[in-house]
């Protein structure tokens, strides 16, 4: 069970060619393969960072408490909506998606290797920056998430020395 879905990927997060306008046959396979890969990466990225984030027992408990999403109990729904807000749409998991998935469409595997796209009537420009902006704004909602939940003894909650703690910069110190 997964709690992103696609309208999480918009403005600053924005995945390219996931809400074109339908039409011909060759946009729809383009945004159908686009929610593809992305439907791959969250069902990957998505866990991998609450487990990181709450531990793997606080993470099974959340998913087990919001899976009948009729008889969610207050606390449960209260602890899902600080991680994922529908209202706004933002989610420092779905940054971490972001991340991931922007590393990886940096270039393309071919038969040759790595393969960087050239473009017509457009200048290449580094992801990093956009990337690692993503990266530092998760770790600010991390922090911010981190100190409700230890304020609240939200389930026996313990900090994990985590990566997710920790801010990026593009010079890689």
């Amino acid at each position: 069970m997964g709690f992103l879905e696609t309208t999480y990927f918009q403005g600053e997060l924005l995945i390219p060619n996931l809400n074109a306008f339908a039409g011909s046959s060759a946009v729809n396979n383009v945004m159908a393969a686009q929610q593809k890969l992305l439907d791959i990466f969250i069902s990957k990225y998505e866990k991998k960072f609450l487990t990181e984030l709450l531990g793997r027992d606080l993470y099974e408990k959340l998913v087990e408490e919001t899976c009948n999403t009729a008889n969610i109990l207050p606390q449960w729904e209260t602890l899902k909506n600080k991680l994922f807000n529908e209202n706004e749409w933002i989610s420092p998991a779905a940054n971490y998606v972001y991340y991931w998935y922007m590393l990886n469409s940096a270039s393309s595997t071919s038969g040759v290797g790595e393969v960087r796209t050239l473009a017509n009537n457009a200048e290449l420009a580094s992801p990093l920056p956009k990337i690692i902006r993503a990266w530092n704004e998760m770790v600010g909602m991390n922090k911010e998430f981190e100190e409700w939940i230890i304020c609240n003894n939200f389930y026996g909650y313990k900090h994990t020395d985590s990566d997710l703690f920790y801010k990026l910069n593009v010079f890689g110190i």
